[in-house]
């Protein structure tokens, strides 16, 4: 992965962090340095929505590197499956224990803990919603890269992302029972992978990508200032919320340009590279931290608590992510380029052939 991206991976799981580290458990009533603490933290869950642009983007441009392959399903759903089914599958059972539902669980080991609600499931556990968007999309979009033509996947992402914006809107005009976004958020995947096919195109020189991140800055800052006028329809102001990701966006591309001129260890400081290193593991843990401390010590309000509650919980997940990513999960890595054989993770089960002659 491009270091400058990996950057910003770790800004986004660290957004993610400090919200559910503080305005998850301060009051809206909160004044003062905690109620400071609650309006600085608010939008911290808009990084999910840039770890799904990042993730369209970086996804997108792979599959159609490797498109003429032929091991393209093999090469892409192994590496994938390496990635992200270890820790994925570490995490279910630690929540197993903590008590989690089962029903929660079993479609979670499904990959469709997004799809919770809409079967009348409790969310279990709020990260794995993302992940279930994620996998489902890794599930269709390489097809679709491989048999359809660039065209068309455009079309679709364009489709996909109108669909996820439809299906946002209203869940703020009808019950989330009644029209659950399964999809939430996947508008961050289309648009992510519409900037892959656009950063591949023959318009995609430095200039026109320079452009393109202006022009993707001032959308997205004309449609948040507008957001924050009063509308007749609240739905308005909820769509023009999406111009976040029309910054995002442009972030990217200024990242990608920035990464490849002199100014590139701007945007390569060690602490948001290992952040982003370990940003997979410490998303998937770091709720269930503060779940646990919260059990065993009991929850005070004061901001003592709330400061001590995030600084030892901080700790212990990225403790724990660091341990995951540079254990387990990087032995799964290593496997990558290595051809699958079932004597990798099974013992030789027959003799070996005799040698010839004997």
């Amino acid at each position: 992965m491009m270091p400058e991206l990996n950057s910003l991976r770790g800004l986004a799981c660290l957004a993610v962090l400090f919200f559910h580290g503080f305005w998850w458990y301060i009051p809206q009533s909160a004044t003062g340095i905690e109620g400071w603490l609650r309006d600085l933290t608010q939008g911290g869950y808009r990084g999910v929505s840039l770890f799904f642009i990042l993730s369209g983007l970086l996804i997108t441009n792979l599959l159609l590197e490797s498109r003429n392959r032929p091991d393209y399903f093999v090469r892409f759903y192994k590496r994938r499956a390496l990635r992200i089914l270890p820790a994925y599958y570490m995490i279910l059972i630690l929540l197993a224990i903590y008590g989690v539902p089962r029903a929660f669980l079993g479609i979670s080991l499904l990959h469709a803990a997004n799809m919770a609600p809409l079967l009348g499931i409790a969310m279990g556990y709020g990260p794995l919603w993302s992940l279930g968007v994620e996998e489902q999309f890794y599930l269709l979009w390489p097809m679709l890269i491989r048999k359809c033509r660039i065209t068309t996947v455009v079309f679709v992402a364009i489709g996909l992302f109108v669909n996820s914006i439809i299906l946002f809107l209203q869940l703020h005009t009808s019950s989330p029972q009644a029209s659950f976004p399964i999809w939430y958020a996947a508008h961050g995947l289309a648009f992510g992978a519409l900037l892959a096919i656009f950063l591949r195109s023959r318009f995609g020189n430095s200039r026109n990508a320079l452009s393109a991140a202006v022009s993707l800055a001032i959308i997205g800052s004309v449609m948040l200032y507008l957001s924050g006028r009063k509308w007749q329809h609240p739905q308005v102001s909820g769509a023009l919320q999406g111009g976040w990701d029309f910054l995002f966006a442009a972030l990217l591309v200024f990242a990608l340009l920035v990464g490849s001129s002199r100014y590139e260890a701007w945007l390569r400081p060690k602490f948001l590279l290992f952040f982003g290193d370990i940003s997979y593991g410490l998303y998937l843990i770091h709720v269930l931290v503060f779940m646990v401390y919260r059990n065993i010590v009991p929850p005070a309000a004061d901001l003592q608590y709330l400061l001590i509650q995030f600084l030892l919980c901080s700790i212990i997940s990225v403790g724990l992510a660091t341990l995951s990513r540079f254990t387990v999960e990087e032995w799964f890595l290593a496997l990558k380029d290595r051809s699958l054989k079932l004597s990798l993770f099974l013992p030789r089960l027959l003799p070996p052939a005799p040698e010839r002659g004997a």
